[in-house]
């Protein structure tokens, strides 16, 4: 089961900028909308998770972490930049890149345990 606050998809927090060393700049996160969102979580079902709710195989986990990023990283017009077959085979082969937005792609999208725990008044 995904964990996911969809009452943090309406925050004010429409972007966030984030620093990506390994591309020597900043990058622009749009928040995606909830019916955006919603297959990408539901994509999560079909990977196999660890009893922590980890991916257990690094490929799934980078394929959903391309999907995701695919859908929010923007230019300053917010128009998508990796939000092709080519951008996303692109995006999957820089690690680097992945590492350095993915926490703050599931943190603005309000996905992960941290944001469950936050919901259910749990500590992170």
């Amino acid at each position: 089961m995904p964990f996911v606050d969809f009452s943090s998809i309406k925050s004010r927090e429409s972007h966030r900028i984030v620093p990506v060393p390994s591309w020597g700049g900043d990058v622009r996160l749009n928040k995606p909308s909830a019916l955006i969102l919603l297959p990408i979580v539901q994509m999560q079902e079909k990977y196999q998770r660890d009893d922590d709710g980890r991916f257990t195989s690094d490929v799934e986990a980078i394929e959903f972490a391309t999907e995701l990023l695919s859908k929010m990283i923007a230019n300053e017009e917010s128009e998508l930049q990796f939000d092709s077959v080519d951008g996303k085979a692109r995006l999957g082969r820089d690690f680097a890149a992945i590492q350095s937005l993915i926490e703050e792609a599931t943190d603005l999208c309000g996905l992960g345990e941290d944001a469950a725990k936050k919901n259910n008044g749990s500590p992170p």
